[in-house]
């Protein structure tokens, strides 16, 4: 019991300041380190060089969007670091990865430019943009790829999320609605009534 007075005047006092820290303390826990965040974008451009892939850049971020650790191979070109972002922000922004950001893109081209004019051309929806989860399915970050094709930035991300012992959206289906995942594509879904032609 005194060793809880300590805190309790560190935090302003009063019975309620305790409980609001604990309560705050999960959400800390969960970020993504710079350790781990450099072991991702290491990973990601050692398996691009392995597969002679064009020269690569790799952010990663916190939830929020803030840039935990970012780097860009010799030769890449420019503004490497805005797509790698974007795809980054589009990912956290819609839930998904960015290349489902993409098809929504295609689907409903009008809904998705006010949402990236809403974002202030934050958003860049094109593959290689990837949450990252941990065992619990929370999300503690995403990555943006950016150098080669989409489908290669995506699956570069996928491999970096593994490399670093963590978790794609994909690896966490089963535990759908409970951490903001969907079983299938809304777009799949939305398309099926079209079949049965116009009213």
């Amino acid at each position: 019991m005194y060793g809880s007075e300590p805190q309790k005047m560190s935090q302003g006092g009063g019975k309620t300041v305790p409980q609001s820290f604990r309560s705050l303390s999960p959400r800390r826990m969960s970020l993504i380190t710079l350790a781990q965040a450099e072991r991702i974008i290491d990973a990601i451009i050692e398996r691009g060089a392995a597969l002679d892939l064009r020269p690569i850049s790799v952010i990663v971020v916190e939830p929020g969007c803030k840039v935990k650790a970012f780097k860009k191979e010799d030769g890449a070109s420019m503004i490497r670091f805005e797509m790698a972002f974007g795809k980054a922000y589009a990912a956290l922004a819609l839930g998904r990865s960015s290349k489902l950001v993409h098809q929504r893109a295609e689907e409903r081209p009008i809904f998705m430019r006010y949402l990236i004019a809403a974002s202030g051309e934050q958003i860049f929806p094109e593959g290689g943009g990837r949450l990252i989860r941990d065992d619990n399915g929370e999300v503690i970050g995403a990555v943006g790829v950016t150098g080669d094709t989409e489908d290669r930035d995506e699956e570069l991300a996928i491999f970096g999320i593994h490399a670093a012992g963590f978790k794609t959206d994909e690896d966490c289906a089963a535990m759908g609605r409970r951490i903001g995942l969907l079983k299938s594509n809304p777009g799949t879904r939305r398309s099926s009534p079209r079949k049965r032609g116009p009213r």
